[in-house]
């Protein structure tokens, strides 16, 4: 949500709604399949997708015939693909898990795009992550089941330990 907008990405639609009642206000086609909840910063939006799609900033604007995306920038899905598990926007940078069901943990800064660090060998858990934060960490957990306790912030990866759900994934 955005004041008394919410955005929601189906498929290649971008979708602005009144918060209070979900009535849709506009909507604008973008290019390429985005499926997870965008991140939304002003006039700027931020779109990633797995299935080998990447990620984008777009920026909205008036035009003739109301409103169009214009495009910031556009990262492919070696670079940053947002499968599952959302993303976090905190200051600058966004954190999120990138790869098709590998939830690898990445750094980016939304305005620029530039990867400030991502861990592309050997993430804590397998499978997709969902990602919350609390407390200036951020928790990671996946779908076999582990925990992870990541710091939040973007000069340095560091993983504060791991554990594994009683009963998850039985």
């Amino acid at each position: 949500a955005n004041g008394d907008r919410l955005f929601t990405l189906n498929r290649a639609v971008l979708n602005c709604g009144n918060a209070a009642d979900g009535a849709v206000k506009w909507q604008l086609r973008l290019e390429g399949p985005f499926w997870a909840t965008p991140i939304v910063a002003g006039d700027y939006v931020f779109c990633s997708s797995g299935y080998g799609t990447g990620s984008a900033l777009l920026r909205i604007v008036k035009s003739d015939e109301g409103l169009k995306a214009e495009e910031q920038y556009f990262l492919d899905g070696k670079t940053l693909q947002n499968h599952h598990g959302g993303m976090i926007k905190l200051g600058d940078f966004i954190y999120a898990g990138h790869g098709n069901n590998r939830g690898a943990p990445v750094c980016l800064e939304m305005k620029t795009g530039r990867i400030a660090w991502r861990e592309d060998k050997d993430p804590p858990g397998r499978g997709s992550a969902a990602i919350v934060y609390a407390n200036g960490q951020l928790y990671f957990r996946y779908q076999d089941g582990t925990m992870a306790l990541i710091d939040a912030k973007p000069e340095s990866y560091e993983v504060h330990g791991t554990f594994k759900i009683p009963g998850a994934n039985d």
